[in-house]
Protein backbone atom coordinates (compact mmCIF):
# COMPACT_ATOMS: atom_id res chain seq x y z
CA UNK A 1 0.00 0.00 0.00
CA UNK A 2 1.34 3.18 -0.71
CA UNK A 3 1.48 6.06 1.32
CA UNK A 4 -0.87 7.99 0.27
CA UNK A 5 -3.19 5.40 0.38
CA UNK A 6 -2.26 4.62 4.02
CA UNK A 7 -3.39 8.02 4.83
CA UNK A 8 -6.67 8.24 3.26
CA UNK A 9 -7.42 4.58 5.08
CA UNK A 10 -6.51 6.79 8.40
CA UNK A 11 -8.60 8.97 7.47
CA UNK A 12 -11.42 6.80 6.84
CA UNK A 13 -10.38 5.11 10.33
CA UNK A 14 -11.11 8.52 11.83
CA UNK A 15 -14.85 8.41 9.93
CA UNK A 16 -15.76 5.21 11.36
CA UNK A 17 -15.17 5.93 14.96
CA UNK A 18 -17.57 8.60 14.43
CA UNK A 19 -20.04 5.79 12.99
CA UNK A 20 -19.17 3.37 15.91
CA UNK A 21 -17.75 0.67 13.04
CA UNK A 22 -15.20 -1.72 14.26
CA UNK A 23 -12.03 -0.18 14.18
CA UNK A 24 -10.30 -3.14 15.91
CA UNK A 25 -9.45 -4.51 13.15
CA UNK A 26 -8.87 -2.55 10.62
CA UNK A 27 -6.62 -0.45 13.10
CA UNK A 28 -4.50 -3.76 13.63
CA UNK A 29 -4.42 -4.41 9.84
CA UNK A 30 -3.08 -0.70 9.46
CA UNK A 31 -0.54 -0.44 12.43
CA UNK A 32 3.20 0.08 12.06
CA UNK A 33 2.26 0.29 7.59
CA UNK A 34 2.31 3.82 8.07
CA UNK A 35 5.50 4.10 10.10
CA UNK A 36 7.45 1.67 7.45
CA UNK A 37 6.33 3.82 4.69
CA UNK A 38 7.36 7.30 6.39
CA UNK A 39 10.85 5.33 7.27
CA UNK A 40 11.05 4.44 3.87
CA UNK A 41 10.54 7.97 2.43
CA UNK A 42 13.06 9.59 5.43
CA UNK A 43 15.72 7.09 3.61
CA UNK A 44 14.80 8.03 0.56
CA UNK A 45 15.22 11.78 1.60
CA UNK A 46 18.19 11.16 3.31
CA UNK A 47 20.10 9.31 0.78
CA UNK A 48 18.87 12.29 -1.93
CA UNK A 49 20.56 14.94 0.96
CA UNK A 50 24.04 13.05 0.96
CA UNK A 51 23.83 13.09 -2.76
CA UNK A 52 23.70 16.33 -2.67
CA UNK A 53 25.94 17.54 -0.12
CA UNK A 54 28.39 15.55 -1.83
CA UNK A 55 27.79 17.36 -5.49
CA UNK A 56 27.77 20.41 -3.22
CA UNK A 57 31.50 19.25 -2.36
CA UNK A 58 32.52 18.59 -5.82
CA UNK A 59 30.86 22.06 -6.90
CA UNK A 60 33.72 23.59 -4.31
CA UNK A 61 36.23 21.42 -5.62
CA UNK A 62 35.72 22.25 -9.40
CA UNK A 63 35.11 26.27 -8.05
CA UNK A 64 38.57 26.45 -6.00
CA UNK A 65 40.36 24.35 -9.49
CA UNK A 66 38.38 26.77 -12.03
CA UNK A 67 39.80 30.22 -9.87
CA UNK A 68 43.49 28.56 -9.79
CA UNK A 69 43.69 27.94 -13.47
CA UNK A 70 42.40 31.36 -14.26
CA UNK A 71 44.68 33.03 -11.82
CA UNK A 72 47.77 31.05 -13.31
CA UNK A 73 46.00 32.51 -16.62
CA UNK A 74 46.06 35.77 -15.54
CA UNK A 75 49.79 35.75 -14.38
CA UNK A 76 50.62 34.80 -17.86
CA UNK A 77 48.47 37.21 -19.22
CA UNK A 78 50.70 39.78 -16.91
CA UNK A 79 53.50 38.00 -17.50
CA UNK A 80 53.30 38.78 -21.32
CA UNK A 81 52.50 42.38 -20.98
CA UNK A 82 55.48 43.20 -18.60
CA UNK A 83 57.69 41.18 -21.43
CA UNK A 84 56.03 43.10 -24.39
CA UNK A 85 56.49 46.35 -22.52
CA UNK A 86 59.98 45.52 -21.21
CA UNK A 87 61.35 44.51 -24.77
CA UNK A 88 59.21 47.61 -26.19
CA UNK A 89 56.80 45.78 -28.61
CA UNK A 90 53.47 46.39 -28.82
CA UNK A 91 52.51 43.92 -31.43
CA UNK A 92 53.97 40.34 -32.05
CA UNK A 93 52.80 37.45 -34.25
CA UNK A 94 52.69 33.97 -33.67
CA UNK A 95 51.42 30.87 -35.66
CA UNK A 96 49.05 30.29 -32.93
CA UNK A 97 48.03 34.10 -32.27
CA UNK A 98 48.59 37.81 -32.60
CA UNK A 99 49.32 39.80 -29.18
CA UNK A 100 48.99 43.40 -29.13
CA UNK A 101 50.04 45.49 -26.45
CA UNK A 102 46.94 48.18 -26.00
CA UNK A 103 47.96 51.27 -23.83
CA UNK A 104 46.00 51.65 -20.77
CA UNK A 105 42.57 53.23 -20.78
CA UNK A 106 41.04 55.87 -18.30
CA UNK A 107 38.71 55.12 -15.44
CA UNK A 108 37.22 56.55 -12.84
CA UNK A 109 38.35 56.43 -9.49
CA UNK A 110 35.44 57.35 -6.47
CA UNK A 111 37.75 59.44 -3.64
CA UNK A 112 34.42 60.76 -1.69
CA UNK A 113 31.10 59.35 -3.15
CA UNK A 114 29.53 62.27 -1.01
CA UNK A 115 30.95 64.87 -3.11
CA UNK A 116 29.41 63.30 -5.89
CA UNK A 117 26.57 65.45 -7.12
CA UNK A 118 23.36 63.68 -7.39
CA UNK A 119 22.78 63.44 -11.21
CA UNK A 120 26.08 61.61 -11.41
CA UNK A 121 24.73 58.75 -9.04
CA UNK A 122 22.52 56.06 -9.93
CA UNK A 123 19.67 54.87 -7.32
CA UNK A 124 19.39 51.20 -5.96
CA UNK A 125 16.15 51.01 -4.18
CA UNK A 126 16.23 47.83 -2.38
CA UNK A 127 12.99 46.53 0.03
CA UNK A 128 14.08 45.68 3.17
CA UNK A 129 11.28 42.75 3.92
CA UNK A 130 12.58 41.61 7.27
CA UNK A 131 11.45 45.21 8.17
CA UNK A 132 7.85 45.25 6.47
CA UNK A 133 7.23 41.76 8.11
CA UNK A 134 8.48 42.85 11.33
CA UNK A 135 5.77 45.72 10.51
CA UNK A 136 3.35 43.67 9.33
CA UNK A 137 3.43 41.36 12.99
CA UNK A 138 3.78 44.53 14.91
CA UNK A 139 0.84 46.49 13.96
CA UNK A 140 -1.10 44.04 11.50
CA UNK A 141 -1.34 46.31 8.34
CA UNK A 142 0.60 46.18 4.96
CA UNK A 143 3.26 48.14 3.62
CA UNK A 144 1.80 50.31 0.63
CA UNK A 145 3.22 48.80 -2.01
CA UNK A 146 3.60 45.16 0.02
CA UNK A 147 1.31 42.25 0.47
CA UNK A 148 1.74 39.33 2.83
CA UNK A 149 1.84 35.71 1.32
CA UNK A 150 1.58 32.54 3.99
CA UNK A 151 4.27 29.76 3.10
CA UNK A 152 4.11 26.30 2.69
CA UNK A 153 4.53 23.78 5.84
CA UNK A 154 7.67 22.31 5.76
CA UNK A 155 8.77 18.98 7.24
CA UNK A 156 11.70 18.69 9.80
CA UNK A 157 13.98 15.51 9.74
CA UNK A 158 16.20 14.65 12.81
Amino acid sequence: MKLYELTAEYAALADAADTGDDLDARLAALEGAIERKVGGVVRVIRSIEAEAEALRAEERRLAERRHARERAAEKLRAYLRDCLSGAGLSRVRSDVATVTLVPPSERVMVVDESAVPDEWCRVRREVDKSRVLRAYLDYGECVPGTRIEMGEASVRIR
